[in-house]
Formats: C-alpha cells, structure tokens, sequence
C-alpha cells in the first residue's frame, strides 16, 4: 500500500486500498510506459540527426549547447567567445523567459508523486463549477 508519511509516521494513503487506488496504478504504469517509449524514440533521434546521445542531458538548455557545440562549433577552439561592450548589451534585449535549472535530487526512504501527471486524467472528469452574473 502506498503510504504518507509526516513526521516519520505513516499514515494512510490519500488514495485507499480500493478502486481509486488501481486505477492510479494503471494510470501512473501507463504514463511511465509511454514516457519511456518517447524518450527511446527521441533518444534515437537525437543520435541519427546529431550523433548526441540524451541519457546524460538534463535540460533541454543542456541539449541545445551539445548539439550547437557537436554541429556547429569548431573543434579547435575550446571555448565560445564572450560578447562584450555594446554587442552584449545589444544580444541581451532579446533575452526572454525564466531560468531552466537542472537539480539531482536525492533522499532516502521517500514516496515521490508526480502530481502534474494527473492532470489529463482530471480532464476527463465532469469540471466543478457554480454558476454566477
């Protein structure tokens, strides 16, 4: 049985024993299967077009410097030139967006829920709404 715990003690499981409880299971083997197919496909991707291979790329920040570097960098110069002076200021105007950051994370003797994949599930569900002018 899938359990909570807070403060080192468990505690049920928000989903049950029952039928909510197995539908999650199917649910979360059926995402996990489809996820995993997507990546081999795009792992093999990845490879024929760009000889990059994703089982060590985080972010897709990390992809796009690999694939930059493999295709369109020069293998004798180490590193990428830094812009300077008005030329920086110029390139930074069109910077837009937040920051992609990439953590390992660890822990011992944890439950972890991906809580966003429940969202196409809960689309499939009678929304809740209360009507008001």
């Amino acid at each position: 049985m899938l359990t909570v715990r807070r403060s080192g003690k468990p505690t049920a499981s928000p989903l049950g024993e029952g039928m909510l409880l197995n539908k999650f299971k199917r649910y979360s083997l059926a995402d996990s299967v489809s996820l995993l197919k997507a990546l081999l496909v795009a792992q093999d991707q990845y490879f024929e077009e760009f000889s990059v291979d994703i089982i060590n790329i985080y972010s897709t920040a990390s992809l796009a410097m690999k694939v930059f570097r493999q295709r369109f960098f020069p293998s004798h110069i180490s590193q990428i030139p830094i812009l300077k002076g008005s030329v920086d200021a110029f390139v930074r105007q069109a910077y837009l967006g937040g920051a992609t950051d990439v953590y390992k994370r660890y822990a011992e003797n944890v439950h972890y829920y991906d809580v966003n994949s429940l969202y196409p599930y809960a689309q499939c569900k009678p929304m809740p709404l209360k009507c008001t002018r």
